[in-house]
């Protein structure tokens, strides 16, 4: 009887700890994603303050348009930046989740197994059918589990390339239209 209650406390300590894992997870997270907002927010205003600064002190309108363009430009491939920036961070807390996640459930998996095990040795004569279903339906549960890890790795992966991928073509188009941009005073003519 005492080791049941020894095993029910290891269990009920695994939950809690699991539990501060993830609320840890979660602070440390919306700590990241603030702390980009914050300084990704005073990036542009500072950027804003100086670039209308600047345009007001132009007196050519081709000159001003010029220089529009090629803040609006800058401004395109910060959002991008910043884009990109926020995804990573996304997709790292997915993963420290995913991995907490797989984490509890293997421990979940080991307290069940070690139940099952003391549960055979302690079960009445006749009993051992009913201790094997219940072992292989924990194996089937386990198996399922780890091809659905799989399959949400792979997955993940796919997105991120593909995610990687249209963020470079993107790059790459706002650079050639800015290149292609009526520059100068032949933009009047």
């Amino acid at each position: 009887m005492v080791n049941n209650t020894e095993q029910l406390n290891q269990f009920s300590m695994d939950l809690v700890e699991g539990a501060l894992r993830f609320a840890q997870l979660s602070l440390d997270s919306t700590e990241r994603l603030m702390r980009f907002q914050f300084e990704a927010s005073k990036q542009i205003l500072e950027e804003n303050v100086a670039a209308a600064r600047q345009l007001t002190q132009l007196a050519l309108t081709a000159e001003a348009m010029e220089e529009a363009r090629k803040y609006s430009t800058q401004a395109m491939e910060r959002s991008l930046a910043q884009s990109r920036t926020l995804y990573d961070i996304a997709s790292q807390v997915q993963g420290d989740f995913t991995r907490l996640a797989e984490d509890r459930v293997d421990t979940l998996t080991k307290s069940l197994t070690n139940g099952l095990d003391h549960l055979s040795k302690n079960a009445p004569a006749g009993s051992e059918t009913a201790v094997n279903v219940a072992k292989s339906s924990l194996a089937t549960a386990t198996a399922a589990m780890s091809s659905l890890s799989k399959v949400a790795k792979q997955m993940a992966e796919f997105t991120d390339t593909n995610v990687k991928a249209a963020s470079h073509a993107t790059v790459e188009a706002v650079k050639t239209v800015s290149r292609r941009a009526p520059q100068g005073p032949t933009a009047q003519a």
